[in-house]
């Protein structure tokens, strides 16, 4: 069990992605960084399934691109750390992931790694590798000064002193033709040394792209022909990996080449990350590490409930980082529990939310937020059981029924109750009670929420079984029917016509002839004549009628 705590203190939910320069410099340390994660990592269907199409498509010596893309937190990098471990398992040359802000950033880093494995391979093939190096950086520089000189009708060594200048400057002058013959020359050799391929992983895209300035439609140009190159090579194990978040850099590159993006997804190799991770993602995680480092007292150090709380927080991108949220909350529940030597309660995860030890970085703290304005409220300061039922509801934003509540159920009932809450901080989902302030589209009193609290009221004031179907009845044909079919006012082609007190058959079946549509008249919402009946006696109901034969839709509530 103390190995699982002292991993879970020693990791970092960042991956500090590498410059390609040090894949150049110093290979076995960025090696030594990043295999920690590889092994660590815990893969979920959807990653498997891009890792089987990478290996497999190379392996079969053909060329593959595609992308992982996310929003902050979910595991970009770290999921391409582990693509880039499982490649070289497969003996694929795997360029790890690096910081991709030129092109020349590729050649630098496919350079230096594939020298790296040649050095323990074929040692041998190191000066062809060099000399590709040299020719296509030279290359490069030609090209550039030729186009100058065609340009503006300037002699050809002229043009090559102002590219020099722009090299003393720093500045990339690589070109997408002379990285591709690059690629193209370092695969063969790959192959040559016995390697079954090689894959690019380039990391953060966004520093290539830069989506907000001016150039940053000619980089898209630039990365198009660079992925439309790599799948020109149609028979040669080259791959190229991309990390990017979902916005600006997915979405600009969608808007303005959607076809290298259709390219990237038509192979199985291109993965949404934000949408992979469901709810039973932390439950899971947490099974694989106490398996992995864990034993039996390692399972009881978080309660069931708390990890049910944690998938419906972190499947929200409005309220969590995602994965990197889940492995900040395993941190604080070896040390709670390290600590306490009790498990970790749902009310311990919000407690952590609001002592800022568990921080929703890069958006409105939406939890945070609602959670000090409910505890500041008459009603819940300075009543333990009432701050404690507003922190359960809050950790289940999809909703917290009476056996996850347990005990507090009844406090939760009475603050929607006895309090008003209901409609107004509270509603009512399929999953049970939740907060209004934590709904994606939350609104400020659904009124659905407000008619069901009413109703409870009357309905515990009645003991009379046949009474309160009675009261359900009634209630049904003057609060939900309204609702089910809108009243149609003067001058409206739509909604519903016919809304009176219901008419009785000689069963006592209460009923409603009702005609109309929801939207304008058209072919799709056409006029429709609805009978509503509504008894509290099933045999009753079967029995029942419509005084009009001539009717589209009949509808029966019991």
């Amino acid at each position: 069990m103390q190995k699982l705590w002292s991993w879970l203190d020693n990791l970092r939910a960042i991956v500090d992605t590498v410059r390609a320069e040090e894949l150049e410099r110093q290979p076995d340390a960025v090696r030594t960084r990043y295999e920690p994660y590889a092994e660590s990592y815990f893969v979920i269907e959807a990653v498997k399934q891009v890792e089987d199409k990478l290996i497999r498509e190379l392996k079969a010596g053909r060329s593959v691109t595609g992308y992982i893309s996310a929003d902050y937190g979910y595991g970009k990098t770290a999921t391409a750390v582990y693509l880039w471990k499982r490649c070289l398992d497969n003996e694929i040359v795997a360029i790890p992931p690096f910081l991709f802000r030129q092109l020349k950033d590729i050649m630098q880093a496919t350079k230096g790694w594939l020298a790296y494995q040649l050095s323990h391979a074929r040692p041998d093939l190191l000066p062809q590798l060099e000399g590709a190096y040299r020719n296509y950086t030279e290359r490069s520089v030609d090209e550039l000064a030729e186009e100058i000189a065609s340009k503006q009708g300037i002699p050809k060594n002229k043009a090559l002193a102002i590219v020099r200048e722009y090299l003393a400057q720093r500045r990339d002058l690589t070109t997408p033709d002379s990285l591709l013959s690059f690629l193209s020359e370092a695969t063969e050799l790959a192959v040559q040394a016995g390697f079954k391929g090689l894959v690019v992983f380039a990391d953060e895209s966004q520093e290539f792209l830069r989506t907000e300035e001016a150039g940053a439609h000619e980089a898209i140009q630039t990365l198009s022909e660079l992925v439309k190159g790599i799948r020109g090579m149609a028979n040669k194990p080259l791959g190229l990996i991309l990390g990017m978040p979902v916005y600006p850099t997915e979405a600009a590159i969608e808007e303005q080449a959607g076809d290298i993006m259709h390219r990237m997804r038509e192979r199985g190799t291109a993965l949404r990350l934000q949408d992979a991770y469901g709810r039973e993602f932390p439950k899971a995680l947490w099974a694989h590490l106490c398996q992995s480092f864990g034993d039996e007292e390692a399972t009881r150090a978080v309660e069931e409930r708390t990890l049910e709380a944690l998938g419906q927080i972190c499947e929200r991108k409005d309220l969590s980082n995602g994965p990197r949220t889940v492995i900040n909350v395993f941190k604080r529940i070896a040390q709670h529990y390290q600590k306490n030597q009790r498990p970790y309660t749902p009310i311990d995860l919000m407690d952590d939310y609001l002592q800022g030890h568990i921080v929703f970085e890069g958006r409105e703290a939406k939890l945070t937020s609602a959670l000090h304005r409910l505890l500041e409220l008459p009603a819940v300061k300075g009543n333990p059981p009432r701050q404690q039922a507003v922190k359960l509801l809050a950790a289940f934003p999809r909703g917290v029924d009476e056996r996850k509540a347990g005990e507090l159920y009844s406090v939760i009932e009475d603050l929607a109750d006895k309090e008003r809450w209901l409609g107004e901080h509270i509603t009512q989902l399929a999953e049970g009670y939740a907060l209004v302030a934590l709904q994606e589209h939350a609104e400020a009193r659904p009124v659905f929420d407000e008619i069901i609290r009413d109703f409870r009221r009357k309905w515990h004031q009645v003991w009379d079984e046949k009474r309160k179907r009675q009261l359900a009845a009634v209630g049904f044909f003057r609060e939900i029917l309204p609702m089910l079919f809108p009243k149609r006012v003067q001058g409206q082609y739509f909604n519903f016509g016919g809304h009176k007190d219901p008419d009785h058959d000689a069963y006592g079946v209460a009923y409603l002839m009702l005609e109309g549509c929801f939207e304008r008249l058209s072919s799709r919402f056409p006029d429709r004549k609805v009978c509503v009946s509504v008894s509290i006696d099933p045999d009753a109901l079967t029995r029942f009628q419509p005084p009009d034969n001539d009717i589209d839709l009949d509808f029966r509530f019991f």
